[in-house]
């Protein structure tokens, strides 16, 4: 039986359909899964920072690429690069509280006192193969496409570790566990989970590892896969 559902927000459940059914939801992953938030009584459950050590051995790594850097520490993003300081603030919007630029990300992180929460590396498609060399650097990491021209490299803990952290703390199997998405990166969060529905506007490489497709997510994809799993457990 299936007691923890796990549901991806942009792209998969829209903000205007989390409005009337905030009982649902429970648990937040944020931070790309660097943060589990008990959202009813905002207390923060697990969390799980990058070293600045570690931080600054992957700036380092990366320097020679021209490859746009996002950092998210504490509620600021600091972005190196003048052309997504405007997408910084199209993307995170009132989530971030201060979007900052900076002219060198490696130096800003050094004279910090704390750990990074993601750190994220922005290129257009012309640069992928710099990115890819950039990411044969890198101990952990996972590419996931952001625009149709654009494409992101997230360093960061992946949902897995988050999701599999809750579900222990809950004492819910994987067996037990079912999940939503509909980008590249809710792959990590597919190998936590049992059962795995893919949107109809997913991409390709999650519907092929989904157990159901489900509408797109302006057609009630979400609704839809909550009811069936219903049908499916009762």
């Amino acid at each position: 039986m299936i007691k923890l559902l796990a549901i991806d927000m942009d792209g998969t459940w829209l903000p205007h359909q989390l409005t009337d059914q905030n009982s649902l939801f429970r648990y937040v992953i944020s931070s790309n899964g660097a943060k589990v938030t008990d959202y009813h009584t905002q207390k923060t459950l697990y969390q799980s920072e990058i070293p600045k050590q570690t931080a600054l051995s992957l700036l380092n790594a990366c320097q020679s690429e021209k490859l746009g850097i996002t950092a998210h520490i504490r509620h600021e993003y600091l972005l190196q690069g003048h052309s997504l300081v405007f997408l910084g603030r199209l993307i995170y919007g009132k989530d971030a509280r201060k979007v900052r630029y900076v002219q060198n990300m490696e130096q800003t992180i050094q004279e910090l006192s704390c750990d990074v929460k993601e750190l994220q590396f922005t290129f257009f498609q012309k640069l992928h193969a710099a990115a890819q060399n950039a990411s044969c650097k890198l101990p952990v990491s996972s590419c996931c496409l952001h625009r149709s021209v654009c494409r992101d490299l997230f360093i960061r803990t992946l949902q897995r570790g988050a999701l599999t952290h809750l579900a222990q703390s809950l004492g819910i199997a994987k067996s037990e566990i079912a999940c939503i998405g509909d980008w590249e990166n809710d792959l990590s969060m597919f190998e936590a989970s049992e059962m795995k529905f893919a949107m109809g506007n997913a991409v390709e490489i999650l519907k092929k590892e989904a157990d159901h497709m489900l509408p797109d997510c302006d057609h009630n994809g979400v609704t839809e896969g909550a009811a069936l799993l219903e049908m499916m457990t009762t």
